[in-house]
């Protein structure tokens, strides 16, 4: 099983050099819901992380795209009224700027999930 997750995010880090990282999440989008844990990590792979290069307004924008879709589909499958789906933005954070930091920040803090690690 961690052999295949390693294998998922090499060729997804593969794709993101070759169709564009904004490309992949559009096709990453499409995943099953259970599928959260593995779209979480390869969203975290596709974010730059050298230097302080900042993901691109696209990619930003992509995955806030991501984030509606996702939790719109979580609260129509629960029948819950709130999801916030703030683990989805925690990989891109740094393409929100300060002030758009400040604004997610409540959010975070008020997440029932563990959404960020050591």
């Amino acid at each position: 099983r961690k052999g295949m997750k390693s294998e998922l995010i090499e060729l997804i880090s593969a794709a993101a050099s070759n169709i564009g990282e904004v490309e992949v999440v559009k096709i990453i989008s499409e995943a099953p819901l259970n599928a959260d844990p593995l779209l979480l990590e390869a969203l975290d792979k596709l974010v730059p992380v050298e230097g302080s290069a900042a993901p691109s307004e696209q990619l930003v924008e992509q995955v806030k795209s991501l984030r509606q879709k996702r939790v719109s589909l979580k609260v129509g499958e629960s029948k819950r009224t709130e999801e916030s789906g703030i683990e989805y933005i925690i990989p891109i954070l740094s393409g929100f700027g300060r002030d758009g930091f400040v604004l997610l920040l409540p959010q975070i803090l008020r997440s029932e999930r563990v959404v960020v690690e050591g």
